[in-house]
């Protein structure tokens, strides 16, 4: 299969837009991801919509994400909290969040804030904004570095004790 097939030491871009991102954004994604020297995993969540062949390309309607995470070196999603928390907590991987709502926005706001990442929105997106986003966080190792620091935190949160604890103090 494909996935035995990635390449060594490439960087690969994971693209899932979730059930409320634009899904009419994928084609100029990939589009614009096929001309650059990355492997794409892209993830349609049962979604159907029809896409052009890349080489560089691989299309499917779910991946174990936690081993996804190990193999990418960047997320691109719908910015919302289940994905950008899944990149960081399991992989440290930066994300670029195509917003379209308020929810995802804060949620992104924070991620960029961090430096784990950077929002664009979907109503402006060109190929241009999308390449120059992903140029620069593959440019600048603190992007990757930010989204580690993350990952540690997330790695710090005990939450079962936290739970059993929340359980007894309200019971």
């Amino acid at each position: 299969s494909w996935w035995e097939n990635l390449k060594e030491n490439k960087n690969r871009i994971f693209v899932s837009l979730g059930s409320s991102g634009d899904i009419s954004l994928l084609p100029m994604i990939l589009t614009t991801l096929s001309k650059i020297d990355v492997e794409v995993i892209v993830a349609l969540s049962g979604k159907k919509i029809d896409l052009l062949s890349y080489e560089n390309v691989y299309v499917t309607d779910f991946i174990p994400i936690e081993a996804a995470f190990q193999k990418i070196s960047l997320v691109i999603c719908n910015g919302g909290s289940p994905m950008c928390h899944s990149a960081l907590s399991w992989g440290g991987v930066p994300v670029i969040g195509i917003v379209c709502n308020n929810d995802q926005l804060l949620n992104m706001a924070h991620v960029q804030q961090r430096g784990a990442g950077l929002i664009l929105r979907y109503w402006n997106i060109t190929e241009e904004s999308l390449l120059a986003a992903v140029q620069q966080i593959f440019a600048n190792d603190s992007f990757r570095k930010s989204a580690l620091s993350i990952q540690k935190e997330f790695d710090g949160f005990d939450v079962p004790s936290q739970l059993r604890n929340l359980v007894r103090e309200n019971t």
